[in-house]
Formats: structure tokens, sequence, C-alpha cells
């Protein structure tokens, strides 16, 4: 069975004339209304390291506020307002200098991408508002990166990871993405304390084009999901751990496509009308421990815990129905 087949049954213009903007920043933790200016400006180019300049210095991006490029001086671009109607918002390729984008709005008309990295090194997206594009933020090939409480709405896609790997999506909100949230091709990333609310798919580990493995989904809260909450397919130790997985119209958690050696412990997934946590298409050799499923599926064609496979460990989960009977 494909992924896609799987899926399916699991089921560059500038602003003239605006005021000055008002941005409410979120965390995790609190709430935090700060007034920004933000100018209007348009869609930022960067091709190697040299165009990362200040604002007036007549070539390169003329977007850089401040910051030398090193670790621990980045350049910072950051309180602008980009249209990303016509181009993407924010292209960056081929660099490995020290950067963050901090405080930028992006809105597009569901055509261009917000912001485009390409073969990228260390560079942190952190408190941007991203609307209304084809893609919220990609990355291809790229590594060291940080998605840090940015607000991704009404995008195609969210977050994409594209063949990126050792990078950090971090306390981000995702509200009303048509496709998947959080999507992950590439090892060694870490996936934690999202919010997804509204999406096709909520967090999608995704190994059947390149490797996907070793990678971590932590603390993450998903619901209101068209197919699955967090899927993770033909990818090996990953960790979906103390996630908060409910009311999605789809499967909670499925392990599919013969991903082995993952760990699924200590979620709690309930209230899910595919079903809970489900094991497929060849897995095997997966750990699911110490979870609370119950209210999902309808204890008939969907369950709590399923197991389509074989050579999986289930123990000490917390349910209402199951199939079959071996599993605890």
């Amino acid at each position: 069975m494909t992924h896609w087949k799987l899926l399916a049954i699991l089921a560059l213009a500038i602003l003239a004339g605006l005021p000055i903007a008002t941005y409410v920043v979120t965390t995790s933790r609190r709430m935090v209304k700060t007034e920004y200016q933000f100018e209007i400006r348009s869609p930022i180019l960067i091709g190697e390291d040299s165009d990362f300049t200040r604002v007036g210095a007549g070539s390169g991006c003329e977007c850089v506020r401040t910051g030398s490029g090193t670790e621990s001086d980045p350049y910072l671009i950051s309180r602008w307002t980009i249209n990303a109607s016509a181009t993407d918002g924010i292209i960056v390729f081929g660099t490995s200098s020290h950067f963050i984008v901090r405080d930028v709005e992006i809105r597009g008309n569901g055509l261009s991408e917000g912001i485009h990295l390409d073969r990228v090194d260390n560079g942190k997206i952190v408190d941007c508002l991203i609307v209304g594009n084809s893609i919220g933020v990609y990355s291809f090939r790229s590594r060291n990166l940080q998605f840090i409480n940015n607000t991704i709405e009404e995008n195609t896609y969210g977050i994409k990871l594209e063949v990126s790997d050792g990078s950090r999506v971090l306390s981000n909100r995702f509200n009303q993405i048509k496709q998947v949230a959080i999507f992950v091709r590439g090892p060694n990333n870490s996936v934690t304390e999202n919010v997804v609310r509204g999406a096709f798919g909520g967090i999608n580990i995704d190994g059947t084009a390149g490797g996907a493995n070793d990678n971590m989904v932590v603390q993450n809260s998903i619901s209101d999901t068209m197919v699955y909450g967090i899927g993770v397919w033909r990818a090996a130790r990953t960790v979906v751990r103390n996630n908060m997985i409910t009311q999605n119209k789809g499967v909670g958690i499925v392990l599919t496509e013969r991903s082995s050696n993952n760990s699924v412990e200590a979620n709690v997934v309930t209230e899910n009308r595919g079903g809970g946590i489900l094991i497929s298409e060849g897995s095997s050799q997966n750990t699911i421990k110490d979870n609370t499923a119950k209210g999902n599926g309808d204890g008939v064609r969907s369950f709590d815990l399923a197991d389509t496979s074989s050579g999986n460990t289930w123990k000490n989960n917390t349910y209402d129905t199951k199939t079959p009977d071996t599993l605890e």
C-alpha cells in the first residue's frame, strides 16, 4: 500500500499605505502583547553570506538590523512586513553565517512560500507570523536550524524539513493547515512543545523518499486533524513521547510502512474517531508503553490500541478497546 493510499484510508508587490502593525507574541507559558514598529518592504533574497547587509548598504539584502554573522553575534533580520503574493517572502540559500529572523510578518496568497531555506546552516526563525502561503517555512538540505515560537496559519504546509537534519521545531502554533503542519524528512531533528489546531495531518516523520531516523517528537498538542495526529512512515529510532492527541477525525498515532525500533511512550491519545495508536504495514520491533488511549474509534473497526503487524512490544498501556487481545 502506498503512502498516499494509506493517507486516504486514514483519512513581488510591495504593500503600500498600510499602518504600522501591532503583533501579539505568544509563548507556550504566557501571552505577551508587545507593539513593534514594522517596516513594509519587498521580499528578501540572500544568495551568499556576503548578501547579509545592513539597511542602506546599497547592495545585498539590505535587511540586517544588527550583527556580524558569528555564533555569538548573529545577523538579525527583524521588524519587517513582507508581501509574499508574487514570490517567496524570504529566500536564503548557500549560507553558513549565523542569522536570526525575528519579529517578521509574512503574508501570501497561497502560491508562494513564506520562508525558503536551501542548503543553509545556522539559521533561526523566531517569533514570526506567517500566514496564507503554500508552505510557511521550507528547508531543503539544511542543518542546524531552529524554528521557535512562530505562529503559522492558513498555509498549505506549515514547516517542511526536506532532507534536513539536526534542527529544532519548538513551541510553534499551527492553525488551519491544509496539508501537514510539521513534515520532517531527515534525521536527528527535534519537534517539541508545538500546538496544532486544524490540519490534514499533524506531525509527519517521513522516510518514504529518504532517511528519517533518530527524530524526537515530544510534548506536542494536536487536535482537529483530518487523517492523523502523528504519523511515522518508514522511520527508525524515533521517539514519540508525552504528546497530547485528542479529538482528531482520523487516527491519533500511526506507525506504518516498515517503521522499526521506534518508541511510543507516555502519550495521552483520546477521542480520535479513526482509532488511538495503530501499528501497521510491516512495522516491527517497536515499543508502545505507558500510554493512555481511551475513547478512540468505535471498538469494532477501529480501536484504542491496534496492531496489524508483528514483533512489537506493548506494555502498561491504559485503554478501553484493543486488537488483537494479546496487546497490553
